[in-house]
């Protein structure tokens, strides 16, 4: 069964409330938890389990294309015609694959502190798709309630010693309050995006739930894959998230896999990131050249070889990228996404969004922020 798994990886986004770190290049392509970009942290933790870089597909745009071509060169790389979100982009992937290959979808980003218990998840996954006809999805068990996520609660057990569990519904991003009700159950988890399936399995259940879908498909797998028709048809489908074309209607032939101690993070925002980063003890997390002086609760990221010194400051967040620089609430990082637009249009911009005035004052290679 080895060989029959296939990695795909869906590379497209990019990553605006990441800004400025994002303004040049998106953030799957950026070393931001290790010296390897997002991207190839994908990949090496997939390699044990298809085998060979041969096996994983990105699945990407032209716009993106030469970066993964650079991080990634002995991966396969599919050309997305346009951006119709993930059941075509995955729809698109499947036609690359032979019927009884086992398809493991993963999104480029995200971040794992436990890999072998992600990898021993995906094998049993992988062992499931291969022996019946469902579809199959780890559920991230809730360490907290968080109304920014998709849930999926679970409904009669397939395995109970091996925690897997047959998918009672899915639950779009839910209110706060109902997001604690649901991680008091204990019988809803995350969904992190991450799914195996046959690809023969796919497309039946493609056929059946997503038939405009479907039709689209296959007509561009007749044209064996010609380019030109592939991008002509491609642009007539839908655009659709997976999880509304098909795992929604879709639940009670879909297998949830219970996910325990993952370390799993999902890089949304600044403050996301900073939570993922060693702290001091006051904590603080940085990646770069910083200092910290008197500060709590602060994270910085510094792409320069200047120094980045914060002296005086509490649940701040300040990012130094691409000569821009960010300053903002750790609670209001959401937001640095709608400046995207902004750092783009400057050649050198402070942008605050809603912190105390802070003080800059650059000395001898230094950047001091402060109050």
């Amino acid at each position: 069964m080895e060989n029959k798994r296939k990695a795909i990886i869906l590379c497209g986004g990019s990553g605006t409330r990441l800004s400025p770190a994002t303004t040049e290049v998106p953030k799957q392509f950026l070393s931001l938890v290790s010296k390897n970009s997002m991207i190839q942290l994908t990949a090496n933790r997939l390699l044990p389990l298809v085998g060979n870089e041969k096996n994983i597909s990105v699945i990407t745009n032209s716009l993106q294309a030469r970066w993964v071509k650079e991080q990634l060169p002995l991966a396969s790389l599919i050309i997305e015609p346009e951006a119709r979100n993930t059941a075509p982009a995955i729809g698109l992937a499947s036609l690359y694959m032979d019927q009884d290959d086992i398809m493991m979808i993963f999104p480029a980003d995200h971040v794992f502190k436990n890999e072998d218990i992600l990898r021993e998840r995906l094998a049993y996954g992988a062992e499931i798709a291969s022996s019946k006809d469902v579809l199959v999805t780890l559920g991230i068990r809730p360490t907290h309630p968080h109304s920014g996520l998709g849930h999926i609660e679970r409904g009669t057990v397939l395995d109970n010693d091996r925690l897997s569990f047959y998918v009672s519904r899915f639950v779009e991003k839910p209110p706060l309050e109902l997001a604690k009700q649901y991680t008091k159950s204990g019988r809803y988890y995350w969904n992190g995006g991450m799914f195996i399936w046959r690809v023969g399995v796919f497309h039946e259940m493609l056929k059946k739930c997503a038939p405009d879908l479907y039709t689209g498909l296959m007509e561009i797998k007749a044209t064996n894959l010609d380019p030109e028709k592939t991008k002509i048809i491609f642009s007539k489908l839908e655009k659709i998230s997976i999880d509304y074309a098909l795992l929604e209607k879709s639940a009670s032939t879909t297998v949830v896999l219970e996910c325990n101690d993952l370390g799993w993070y999902d890089i949304g925002d600044w403050n996301e990131y900073g939570n993922i980063l060693d702290k001091d003890e006051a904590g603080n997390s940085h990646k770069g050249n910083v200092d910290f002086i008197n500060c709590t609760h602060c994270v910085c990221y510094n792409d320069s070889t200047t120094k980045v010194q914060l002296t005086g400051l509490k649940d701040l967040a300040i990012i130094k990228a691409n000569d821009r620089v960010l300053i903002c609430p750790r609670n209001k990082t959401q937001l640095a996404g709608k400046t995207a637009e902004t750092f783009k249009a400057s050649e050198s911009v402070i942008v605050n969004l809603g912190a105390p005035e802070i003080k800059l004052s650059i000395k001898e290679n230094t950047w001091t922020f402060g109050i």
